[in-house]
């Protein structure tokens, strides 16, 4: 994964013309931390670690992190079981696992919406 950085370098503020144009290419590797926060903001939105590998370069990140496992720094390890990474998952266990996810969420929106229509009809006065 790669961010392509460009740069130009423009005329002198004095005017001359010096047709020095150059343009020049680098690609930088794109950092742990980067990934990382992006792997949190997945967390927050679908309330799980199990990024799909074919998805994104998120879930190839993923998939990375699960094989370099032993090689990773105690740090990087500590930050990602801080927010529930899956160290081994199969793929179908994901599937599974998301689909309960989604099932737990619709449980807790249809709890609070029965919980407001009945404080609802507790304020309404009898008559």
């Amino acid at each position: 994964i790669f961010m392509t950085l460009s740069s130009s370098s423009s005329s002198p503020p004095s005017g001359e013309n010096t047709n020095t144009t150059r343009k020049t290419t680098l690609q930088e590797p794109v950092s742990w931390d980067v990934h990382y926060q992006r792997l949190v903001e997945f967390r927050k939105l679908h309330g799980h670690t199990l990024v799909p590998k074919r998805s994104s370069s998120l879930g190839v990140w993923v998939d990375k992190q699960r094989q370099r496992k032993d090689r990773l720094n105690k740090e990087r390890i500590r930050l990602l079981n801080e927010i529930g990474f899956c160290w081994t998952v199969p793929h179908e266990q994901a599937k599974c696992v998301a689909w309960w996810n989604r099932l737990r969420d619709v449980q807790q929106t249809l709890i609070r919406h029965q919980e407001q229509q009945e404080q609802s009809l507790d304020s309404q006065p009898l008559s």
